[in-house]
């Protein structure tokens, strides 16, 4: 019996090893597209050659365990007593090969049902349709990979070679030359540094958190009356807090544009998502390095990515599904692999937050710059099985994927007040579980001993639209709060001793300006926005000398969209819709939901925001038109993340 235990488990670690090679293969050469080839092919090749690494050693010793497991399981009369070893281990092979196609089949449909990697959520009631077809279909896939396998095995030729003592040590061997490969690149591989300058100006670090599709009221320290956001409000509570911020483009590419370049997007050009940045407009990121600081950017959407002008001035980078070796490392890309991010989904963590531990646990060169863009409130809303099962009680068959919530904005599928209350739940675990992840990026900062001598600067591109008005889902239609209000708070253990909250309106544009106050550097003259680190702060001689603490007095703030232009003062909002050439008006402080179109009732207050939108309109340069056409590669991306169909 343990003759035939160890011939089964040794059929399944070559079904195993077989198997991973193959698929470490086709993940490897799907990711090394065009854009993500690396700076020589032979880092390229070593890169493919970790992808069959980590898939070789995981699933052979997955098929180790299975292949014994299943000599244990014996039908009670066994067609072929007291089988040989050599019949035991290619019946072992046979099973685990379809046992492991039919699992891989149901991963990957899998993931299709929330477009997430699959956890135990896909068995959730509103999940179950689905995800019984994807097992089915997995099963008749894995039973026929079983049949023509078995059939083939059954040849002497290929019993013979399966069961010869060259093929089982030549495997023992490759799985293990491929683990010390690995094992060798994820703990030596050096890590990638700017060139090390003299820095100017304080010294502190700066980390610029942006959470993507994060509207304000939706947090516990902006007034939500449910549990989404317990560390944030534990940071906000020690911070300086502005409660009225507000980005000015709801899309992440114009938006996160404006914070990085504090120009208006009309003045950056990136004015629509997947739109690049022009090549005149100075980012942050280029600021800081010239100064001397050492710069990093760990970035989940890629339509803030390399490819559309925001990797300029980052020494280290690393973005999702996006791979550029000569500014990270090799086990950035190894976290980014399918069977990779299974583990991370399955245990409760995100690929790029553990790229970004790993980087801080390297002590990066002092000061650096920190950007960490996070993507994971945007739709698809698919929290992991822990915080939906938390969050979501309700009985509903709708899967918030960005196909089905785009068939809702078009009318073309139904929802009830069931419906909405189990999207806006799933969206809230999210929250929860993007406020998680930023503990554990503080967790790092801790444990590294950076978090006292940094400024964290929290905020987001835009919000959401939850059905609160024509029935839409999404962001980038409209101006009003619930899209265009974003959290903005200030923390630093060591230079904000006197926490806060301003409640006049401010612009995300604004931040660039005040990390450069905070580090008494020299403002940069491209910006269009202001500094706010004079709000911040009591005692004026932590400033430096030459720069006056600003007051702390109302100034309109602006923002647009594709087909409008909005302006915010004095508890007033104006919008102006050029597409329709309609204005609509809204006294915030009597009705902060924007339910009541003032536009015929008050003239003059209309006149007055209309004059300084005017103004606007005229002082804000254009740098690019609108007429930018984007490629097959940008607009694959915008259907992943539902903004074409």
């Amino acid at each position: 019996m343990k003759r035939a235990r160890g011939a089964s488990a040794v059929g399944g670690l070559l079904a195993g090893a077989l198997l991973g090679t193959v698929l470490g293969a086709l993940d490897g050469i799907t990711f090394l597209k065009p854009p993500n080839l690396a700076d020589s092919p032979w880092r390229s090749f070593l890169f493919l050659a970790l992808s069959v690494t980590t898939y070789s050693v995981g699933v052979a010793m997955a098929g180790t365990v299975v292949g014994a497991v299943s000599s244990l399981v014996r039908r009670a009369r066994p067609r072929v007593p007291n089988p040989s070893r050599e019949t035991e281990l290619v019946a072992a092979f046979v099973r685990t090969l379809g046992i492991f196609t039919g699992v891989t089949l149901f991963v990957l449909a899998a993931w299709r049902v929330r477009m997430m990697p699959p956890d135990l959520a896909v068995f959730r009631p509103y999940c179950l349709p689905q995800t019984v077809l994807a097992a089915i279909g997995a099963a008749v896939g894995g039973g026929i990979v079983y049949l023509v396998a078995r059939r083939v095995a059954r040849s002497r030729p290929v019993t013979r070679w399966l069961s010869s003592t060259l093929i089982r040590r030549w495997t023992l061997i490759k799985l293990a030359v491929l683990a010390v490969l690995l094992a060798a690149v994820l703990l030596f591989e050096p890590v990638a540094r700017g060139p090390a300058a003299e820095t100017e100006g304080r010294g502190a670090n700066v980390v610029l958190i942006s959470i993507d599709t994060l509207r304000a009221d939706h947090l516990e320290y902006l007034g939500y009356g449910r549990p989404t956001s317990p560390f944030m409000e534990e940071l906000a509570g020690r911070s300086v807090v502005f409660e009225e911020a507000l980005c000015q483009f709801p899309l992440t590419s114009p938006s996160q544009a404006s914070i990085l370049t504090s120009r208006y997007a009309r003045s950056h050009g990136s004015t629509d998502n997947a739109v690049p940045v022009h090549d005149s407009a100075v980012l942050l990121s280029e600021v800081l390095r010239a100064h001397g600081y050492s710069t990093a950017a760990f970035v989940t959407n890629r339509i803030c990515g390399i490819d559309y002008g925001f990797a300029r001035g980052f020494d280290y980078y690393v973005e999702a599904g996006r791979g550029d070796l000569s500014r990270s490392r090799l086990v950035d890309w190894v976290c980014q692999l399918r069977i990779v991010r299974i583990w991370w989904r399955l245990t409760g963590r995100e690929r790029l937050t553990v790229a970004l531990g790993r980087w801080l646990d390297d002590r990066p060169e002092a000061p650096f710059f920190l950007w960490y863009h996070q993507l994971v409130p945007h739709s698809p809303y698919a929290p992991p099985f822990a915080y939906e099962l938390k969050w979501d009680n309700h009985r509903s068959g709708i899967i918030p994927t960005t196909k089905t919530l785009g068939a809702i904005n078009r009318r073309a599928v139904s929802i009830s007040d069931e419906d909405l209350a189990h999207i806006v739940d799933l969206y809230d675990a999210e929250i929860e579980f993007t406020d998680d992840l930023l503990r554990e990026l503080f967790d790092a900062l801790r444990r590294n001993g950076l978090l006292e001598n940094t400024l964290v600067v929290l905020t987001a591109d835009h919000g959401e639209s939850l059905f609160d008005r024509s029935g839409y889902i999404g962001h980038g239609d409209h101006l009003y709060d619930e899209e265009i209000r974003v959290p903005l708070f200030f923390y630093s253990p060591r230079y904000i001793q006197d926490p806060r909250v301003i409640v006049e309106p401010v612009e995300t544009i604004h931040i660039a300006p005040t990390i450069l106050d905070f580090l008494d550097l020299p403002p940069e003259s491209s910006f269009q926005g202001m500094s706010l680190w004079g709000m911040t702060v009591v005692d004026p001689t932590i400033l430096s000398d030459s720069r006056p603490l600003h007051p702390q007095e109302e100034k309109p703030a602006f923002a647009e969209h594709k087909d409008g232009e909005m302006v915010r003062y004095e508890g007033w909002k104006y919008i102006r819709l050029d597409g329709a050439g309609t204005a609509e008006l809204y006294d915030l402080k009597t009705d902060p939901g924007e339910t009541r179109n003032l536009i015929a009732e008050q003239p003059d207050q209309a006149a007055q925001l209309g004059d300084l939108l005017e103004k606007w309109d005229a002082s804000v340069p254009t740098v690019r038109s609108d007429d930018y056409e984007l490629d097959e590669e940008a607009l694959d991306l915008l259907r992943s993340l539902g903004y074409v169909d």
